[in-house]
């Protein structure tokens, strides 16, 4: 591709991601104008962000004022933070660091899908040529999975995940297509995967996926599969060297760690790069596929005994491997963790599947795949993993999206190509209109009317209003630092706009104050939760009645719970109600810890 033809291909694609999130911001979105993010993890993010800068510390990752008051850390690594403070310094001489750190947390997510509508137009063009590529950029822009981490106002790293996938997986595309079996982009998406994984151990699942679908080549015995397999190890291998001597530097090298990169992620890379560098050497002695499925087979179980032996966590959730069970009933409260129930959703977040599916399998039978039969599997493989489990665990939808990007694209150039056959101009202008809006946001907008449709006018109205503003309470709750009992969903925010400590926040590293903090208002003994309030040198407890912030309040609760009390009163002796505007009254209930005489 001529690089004046490449250049216009990712600005046009750029050019229509921006085109729809500048849309969204000034027309639909109702967070950025009231100044808020969407979740605890943005306000988290910002808050350690600014630590960074401060104390210049690379390698400390604590949170001081969360788990009060013990403080607590989160298993976040670094990438994502040098991006918001890339994002940030320009801004720093006119707005000062928390408006700097504000802004690049309102950007940083679109900025990303920018990047990403262009990698992901790389990534398909071997499939689809210049024009489909940039159909699959653009129409990522047209699913929820994408935009529902992409938005103004989510400061996270999801869309991070999403560019190094669809990097790798073009990466990977290129290898396949490589008669010698591309060694060289096997090991660029073998480092690709490295930084995926040095942002978060979600990205094992895509691993996972890219390493069983490369081996199937070398089952089929393909020449060079391999030597692929070998260079997909090795750059592996050699980006998880990098990312953890990055991350912890040389004093914390060999520290054990499941949720953050550490040398368990490398020590399986280094077991990987073994079995592939001694099957290499004597693959010509297993002709037979059977021989080499057992060879495989036999490999994978001694990879993962050896794994379980020397790091006996590895098998489980690196996020709650050890966590207490009490907490599952909680973390069932957070939307991205919630499973697909209802058509509606299922046709917001997967409906192009009903497109994509059918024409993956007529992609996959009769020799339709034009020279790239294992590229079309790996995108069959990537979307019916990711959709089965995102199905289950919403958050996994962002990958199933990347996958049905490029299917869709190919579904939409073929459409187009038909029409142009079937009508002349200018009859063929408005039915291939028609048919790519169906195509690109059918069941998009479908899915979403029908969840318009079953909402009541009530919860419209609720739906356009802000349920607990910690905004406008926040300078009522003064700058002494004080302890403070809320919602997890609230600890974040309360940090970022306070000097106040908070007992609770969403964070697996913080289950011990999620779980006091529910102990303490779920309690029907007040000795118990005093006493356990005492320990944690609580000062207030702040209630947002009636919402889904306070909802895990309630699990297992009886009718005396501390919190049913304090909302309907009258409340113990031990805590006394603080007054509050008449509007902020409506939402919310503040009471103060009476000193023990």
């Amino acid at each position: 591709m001529a690089a004046s033809t490449r250049t216009w291909l990712i600005l046009a694609v750029a050019g229509f991601v921006v085109l729809i999130h500048g849309a969204w911001w000034g027309f639909g979105d109702q967070m950025v104008a009231r100044g808020v993010f969407a979740d605890g993890d943005s306000y988290t993010r910002l808050i350690r962000a600014e630590r960074l800068l401060q104390t210049g510390d690379w390698l400390d990752v604590s949170i001081p004022r969360a788990n009060a008051p013990h403080g607590t850390s989160v298993h976040w690594t670094r990438p994502f933070d040098v991006v918001l403070l890339a994002l940030a310094l320009p801004l720093l001489p006119a707005l000062g660091l928390k408006g700097a750190l504000y802004w690049a947390g309102v950007v940083v997510s679109p900025l990303l899908h920018v990047v990403l509508g262009a990698v992901l137009a790389w990534t398909a063009v071997p499939l689809l040529g210049r024009a489909g590529a940039a159909v699959a950029g653009a129409v990522t822009a047209a699913q929820a999975g994408v935009l529902s981490f992409s938005l103004v106002g989510r400061a996270d790293h999801h869309m991070m995940f999403a560019c190094l996938a669809a990097l790798a997986t073009g990466c990977l595309i290129r290898s396949f297509a490589e008669a010698d079996g591309g060694a060289r982009a096997a090991v660029s998406a073998g480092l690709v995967i490295a930084a995926g994984l040095w942002i978060g151990p979600e990205f094992l699942v895509f691993m996972a996926l890219v390493l069983a679908v490369a081996g199937l080549p070398w089952l089929a015995g393909e020449a060079g599969a391999g030597r692929r397999n070998v260079g997909l190890a090795g750059g592996l291998a050699t980006g998880l060297v990098v990312a953890v001597l990055l991350e912890r530097l040389p004093g914390g090298f060999l520290d054990i760690s499941y949720d953050r990169v550490s040398v368990v992620h490398l020590g399986l890379a280094l077991l990987l790069l073994l079995f592939w560098g001694v099957v290499h050497r004597v693959e010509m002695r297993l002709p037979s596929i059977t021989l080499r499925t057992a060879v495989a087979l036999a490999g994978a179980a001694g990879l993962l005994l050896t794994m379980h032996l020397v790091f006996p966590n590895f098998l489980g959730n690196p996020l709650v491997a050890d966590a207490d069970p009490a907490i599952g009933p909680i973390f069932a409260h957070i939307s991205e963790y919630r499973p697909v129930t209802d058509v509606a959703r299922f046709l917001v977040y997967f409906g192009s599947a009903l497109f994509a599916g059918p024409w993956l399998v007529w992609r996959l039978t009769g020799g339709r795949g034009e020279g790239h039969l294992w590229s079309w599997l790996l995108l069959a493989a990537g979307l019916v993993l990711f959709t089965g489990m995102a199905m289950a665990w919403l958050r996994w939808c962002l990958y199933a999206a990347l996958f049905l990007s490029i299917v869709l694209a190919d579904v939409v150039v073929a459409a187009d190509e038909g029409l142009s056959r079937r009508f002349r101009f200018p009859a063929r202008v408005p039915a291939k209109v028609l048919v790519m809006l169906a195509l690109a946001v059918g069941p998009l907008a479908l899915g979403s009317g029908l969840l318009h449709a079953k909402k009541t006018p009530e919860e419209r109205a609720a739906a356009r209003e802000e349920a607990c503003p910690i905004r406008l309470l926040a300078p009522l709750l003064g700058e002494s630092p004080r302890t403070i009992v809320a919602s997890a969903n609230f600890g974040p925010e309360l940090m970022y706009r306070t000097p106040h400590r908070v007992v609770a926040t969403v964070h697996h590293r913080n289950i011990a104050g999620i779980l006091d903090g529910h102990r303490i208002l779920n309690g029907t003994d007040d000795a118990a939760s005093r006493a356990l309030a005492e320990v944690r040198g609580v000062d207030l407890v702040l209630l947002c009645p009636e919402t889904s912030n306070d909802t895990y309040f309630l699990i297992g609760d009886a009718d005396g719970s501390l919190y049913r009390r304090l909302v309907s009163g009258p409340s113990p002796d031990w805590l006394r109600p603080r007054a509050l505007p008449a509007d902020l009254a409506a939402k919310f209930r503040l009471f103060e810890v009476v000193a023990t005489p």
